[in-house]
């Protein structure tokens, strides 16, 4: 079976979406599926995650837009879409990630005139805090566009129960698929034993977007409260929108300007390496679908604190390998002095974070269940709709 992936940006700095299609394509060609990935990238946008989907054995072919705006290439988007017809052509079945760009509306388009079934990942882009954002914007594309193409949409693909049942403007008559996203163990084999970090101090892990949604504005005053002396805090991700200065100030009006790195974009092993070092990952969100960042942390035995706004604490939680807290400084700095300062708990829960991700977001797993829900809408009934 021939499986395409069309996304927009396949790149690390892209966040969650590009870094959770590129575990999974490399799996899901050990499974067995013939898989194809379109992608609609700014022009020299870092290659990284193309060339590890390229290297596992997957076609990725990336149509790009010039680096001054996506938009300005829509003048004459025959590039674009002579590549999504070709792929649509050979494909038994389509997965299109994210919503209101180009791609995904093509896509869906090319999918639907020559009846091939498609799946749609809205990756949070249907949620309460997103649609609040350029509201009436969106609001006009969904009426335009796509509506047409949820309804036409073999499925809805989820990565958790709060994201499909915190989905707005979805009819109910569309099926969902809830399936979450993976981690490849291999990455995590050696990731430092207890005493290794305990040598290089106590060190709390921001890793993401340096975004207002990130949460970061609640993170730096709680870590200057609940620190001892001898913790870190390491910032790491792509600040796209130019919010650093303002952390920085933020850290300096708290007096711990010293105590916080800010390592920018980190990929690979490099990435893996902090949150392997990492006693504890911090990621207070007002709004994360899913948190990959987070299952990653749990496969490096690193557990995380998080917001109740991050969909995988109602799983995490009982779990025991997570603590979830209200979007307010004082409870998050509660947390994060109460597990800096017992380092034997700390160790337990890294264990039982292993265990955790093994045994739930093993990629490998997840992607053989992907070709069971792939045969199932291939083989299914098509939706009959104008």
């Amino acid at each position: 079976m021939r499986v395409v992936h069309f996304i927009a940006g396949v790149d690390a700095s892209h966040g969650g979406p590009a870094i959770a299609l590129a575990g999974l394509v490399p799996a899901q060609v050990r499974s067995g599926l013939d898989v194809d990935v379109v992608a609609w990238a700014r022009a020299g946008a870092d290659a990284k995650l193309i060339a590890a989907m390229q290297g596992a054995g997957a076609t990725v072919n990336v149509v790009t837009y010039p680096d001054q705006g996506r938009w300005r290439g829509l003048a004459s988007p025959q590039r674009l879409l002579a590549a999504v017809d070709d792929a649509v052509s050979r494909a038994d079945v389509c997965h299109i990630h994210g919503l209101w760009e180009p791609i995904q509306h093509i896509a869906a388009q090319c999918a639907w005139q020559r009846s091939v079934p498609y799946l749609l990942r809205p990756c949070g882009l249907l949620g309460p805090w997103p649609m609040r954002h350029h509201r009436w914007r969106k609001r006009f594309y969904y009426a335009w566009r796509m509506r047409r193409h949820i309804e036409r949409a073999a499925a809805l693909h989820y990565a958790t129960v709060v994201e499909r049942d915190t989905a707005r403007l979805v009819p109910r008559d569309i099926q969902a698929i809830v399936e979450p996203h993976g981690v490849d163990e291999e990455a995590f084999a050696h990731a430092p034993g207890a005493s290794e970090r305990q040598a290089n101090g106590r060190q709390v892990l921001f890793l993401g977007r340096l975004h207002p949604m990130k949460g970061l504005d609640l993170l730096i005053p709680a870590f200057a409260a609940a620190a001892p002396a001898d913790a870190h805090l390491c910032i790491a991700g792509p600040d796209r929108d130019g919010h650093m200065p303002a952390l920085q100030r933020l850290a300096r009006s708290h007096g711990i300007a010293r105590g916080v790195r800010f390592a920018g974009m980190v990929e690979g092993a490099e990435k893996f390496a902090l949150l392997a070092a990492a006693d504890v990952l911090a990621l207070p969100s007002r709004y994360e679908n899913f948190g990959l960042v987070v299952i990653e942390a749990l496969a490096a035995g690193t557990p995380a604190v998080i917001s109740d706004q991050v969909a995988t604490w109602r799983d995490l939680v009982p779990a025991g390998v997570a603590a979830a807290v209200p979007l307010r400084c004082k409870p998050l700095a509660k947390r994060l002095s109460c597990w800096l300062n017992a380092p034997e708990h700390l160790q337990r829960l890294g264990e039982r974070a292993r265990c955790y991700a093994r045994k739930h977001h093993n990629q490998d797993v997840i992607a053989q269940r992907w070709c069971a829900h792939y045969d199932r809408i291939v083989r299914g009934p098509r939706r009959a709709m104008a």
